[in-house]
């Protein structure tokens, strides 16, 4: 009686299902050999299956068999530093129709997740079925980051993918089409995917192409990766938003294959190698690349920009160029900085624009940007830098032109000046280059009190650099109002981009414009237990009075002294009040006219480093440079490229506690860059700084 009990408790245990583990010990990694389970049994229809290392500790693969299989679950999770491999093979060509009951190659039972896929593991679906269904799970699909679904067949994936898993840690599980076929059609239209790969591998020469379409948003929440020869039309009125990248590698992306536009929205970098970005409809309809990202975005793009083709930029923090891109149709600066360089140029095609709303200072191209195929035409290039848009128009030109906005001083460039002109900016000036000369009206934007104090039109001048001086471009119109935006038009000039390739604002009058009193060094130092704020100035006659500026957090400042301008002096001191032992001090410089500049920010009372050490602070995007001293001491700097080129030379006289330097007229490409002080002594100190 007692043996016919055991006997019965066993079949009620293999009717209810147990957990069968891998031992692999055959060797031949097949899962129809027994000898390859623990104690030697087949896995059974109510089973849950798990392929892990608690009894291999190798990495493995297992081999599906040709004829269907059921299980209430499987699980494919390796060890930490494993990988396991389950595939169902070609040769394994059970399948159903969808809402079929018929048997299929692998079928799940189970509840919840009754196929995991975790770190480390792959499942490869090569069903050589070339219709229906290969898999049927009861309930969802779930692919942990690390983890790779491979759908290598002809089969269908709609039904996995709609019950894909959205569970924290698997934004990046790998959802992987290997197309055997020359086209595919892929389950898009209000989906929800981890990463997203679509590739050739598997294809007899290399290329295939994949469509989608529909009428509903996508989510991608890993990458979008278009691998080597694969083509991806998609015909969707809707968004794709993917908080990864977009990979490219030698790939086709047709954005508007038909008579929908569809939108890419962006989180991540865009990263192109090769290939083509494009649309082929004929019905007006675009592809659009919204960038809207939270941190700064990458586009390191070597491919092609084809078409009508939208690029907008919506990203607080901005995006880099990493590679020269050029675009066909249209960029839109909705927000944010799109930063580049002379080495990794933006050029916008003959028949592309720049969107750009002028009344959005933190919207702008930081560095060069260039226009081809202009015909007697508009354009409106909105450059500049420092936080601010800075920009510049040209009216009536033809030809190609690059243009730059530099946050200097005009006499940088030269100080002789047309008799007609009495002063010109020493806050700022514009760059125009050009492949051939053209003529043009040159239009400047000014900014009252980013380009220091502008206080009447009618002598607001655009001055223009040829023959060795600055030159009166005139002032055939402007726009705005004194004292706040607007901007100033040249008239006609020949050799724009060629004998004439800077521009700056101006001033035919001695009592207007300021543009402005240059603060030429500024400083902190301690002594006894006060502090005092000191600072030069270029002696210029306008500047009515100073007002120290003080904060606590470096965001909100007062007011707690004022000095008079004192005709022809150049250098002041203020001494801060007792209570202030520590903050952020700015000295703002207020014109005869009314209008303002503010000095760079002085950080005073901060612990400072050893007695051999002179620390330097460098906020980023400015040209402002700040050094922490123990005591005075004279140094000599220099400022050195990646390439051991010497930008800017000179000598310091470091005061004790805090001293300011603008490093004035010059304008930087981003990159890593080196300052060299060196004492009397010949003690020498290197420290990185990036632009």
């Amino acid at each position: 009686m007692n043996c016919r009990c055991l006997v019965l408790l066993c079949l009620l245990s293999l009717e209810a299902g147990a957990e069968i583990r891998w031992t692999g010990v055959t060797g031949n990694g097949l899962w129809a050999d027994p000898g390859n389970w623990e104690n030697g049994i087949l896995p059974g229809n109510a089973d849950d299956v798990i392929l892990d290392n608690s009894l291999l500790a190798a990495d493995y693969t297992v081999r599906l068999p040709d004829f269907a299989v059921t299980v209430r679950s499987l699980q494919v999770v390796p060890g930490p530093f494993n990988a396991i491999i389950a595939e169902l093979p070609i040769t394994n060509l059970v399948s159903s129709a969808s809402g079929s009951l018929a048997e299929r190659a692998l079928t799940t039972t189970g509840n919840g997740y009754s196929l995991i896929i975790g770190r480390g593991a792959v499942f490869i679906n090569a069903s050589g079925s070339s219709s229906g269904y290969s898999l049927r799970l009861n309930d969802s699909l779930r692919v942990d980051n690390g983890g790779t679904y491979i759908h290598r067949t002809r089969t269908g994936h709609a039904e996995l993918v709609q019950f894909l898993s959205r569970k924290t840690g698997t934004e990046n599980g790998v959802f992987r089409f290997e197309n055997t076929d020359a086209a595919s059609i892929v389950s898009l239209s209000g989906r929800v995917y981890g990463s997203l790969q679509l590739s050739a591998a598997a294809t007899a020469n290399g290329t295939t192409t994949y469509s989608a379409s529909g009428t509903n948003p996508v989510i991608i929440r890993g990458d979008l990766a278009l691998e080597q020869g694969v083509s991806f039309a998609i015909n969707l009125d809707d968004t794709i938003m993917v908080s990864g990248n977009l990979v490219m590698n030698n790939a086709v992306f047709n954005m508007a294959s038909g008579n929908r536009s569809s939108v890419l929205q962006l989180a991540g970098d865009w990263l192109q190698t090769g290939g083509a970005i494009a649309e082929t409809n004929l019905q007006q309809k675009t592809g659009t690349i919204l960038l809207q990202g939270s941190a700064l975005q990458k586009i390191q793009c070597t491919g092609g920009v084809t078409d009508s083709i939208i690029v907008v930029l919506k990203n607080k923090a901005g995006a880099i160029l990493q590679n020269p891109l050029s675009l066909p149709y249209i960029l839109k600066l909705d927000e944010g900085i799109l930063t580049t360089s002379t080495t990794q140029l933006l050029t916008i095609g003959a028949r592309g624009v720049v969107k750009a709303d002028s009344s959005i200072l933190s919207s702008y191209i930081n560095g060069p940007i260039k226009k081809i195929g202009l015909a007697n035409s508009y354009f409106l290039f909105p450059v500049g830098r420092n936080g601010s848009l800075r920009w510049l128009s040209l009216q009536n030109a033809s030809g190609d032109i690059t243009a730059e906005y530099h946050p200097g001083s005009a006499y940088a460039i030269g100080n002789t000046l047309d008799p007609a002109l009495d002063h010109i900016s020493k806050l700022e000036y514009w760059s125009l280059l050009g492949e051939s000369a053209t003529v043009a009206h040159v239009g400047l934007s000014f900014n009252n009190e980013l380009s220091g104090g502008v206080s009447d039109l009618a002598s607001l001048r655009v001055a223009a650099w040829s023959g060795g001086q600055w030159n009166d471009a005139g002032n055939q119109a402007t726009t705005g109002a004194a004292s706040g935006d607007g901007s100033v038009v040249s008239i006609l000039l020949n050799g724009v981009g060629v004998s004439g390739k800077f521009f700056t604002l101006a001033s035919s009058s001695s009592l207007t414009n300021v543009l402005p009193v240059l603060m030429e060094m500024q400083w902190m130092d301690q002594k006894l237990d006060r502090w005092f704020c000191n600072w030069k100035v270029d002696g210029n006659p306008e500047a009515d009075y100073f007002a120290i500026e003080l904060s606590g957090n470096g965001l909100s400042y007062n007011t707690v002294a004022e000095v008079k301008a004192i005709r022809n002096q150049q250098l002041y001191q203020q001494v801060i009040p007792a209570m202030w032992k520590s903050g952020f001090c700015r000295i703002r410089v207020i014109n005869r006219q009314g209008s303002a500049m503010h000095g760079d920010v002085m950080r005073f009372g901060q612990s400072y480093p050893d007695v051999q050490e002179v620390s330097v602070l460098h906020p980023a995007g400015t040209n402002f440079i700040q050094f922490n001293s123990d005591r005075e001491r004279v140094v000599a700097m220099q400022l050195l490229d990646q390439g051991g080129r010497i930008i800017v030379r000179d000598n310091l006289r470091l005061h004790p506690g805090v001293t300011g330097y603008t490093l004035s007229g010059i304008s930087l490409p981003p990159g890593i860059y080196f300052l060299q002080l060196k004492d009397k002594q010949g003690q020498v100190q290197v420290k990185k700084l990036f632009f």
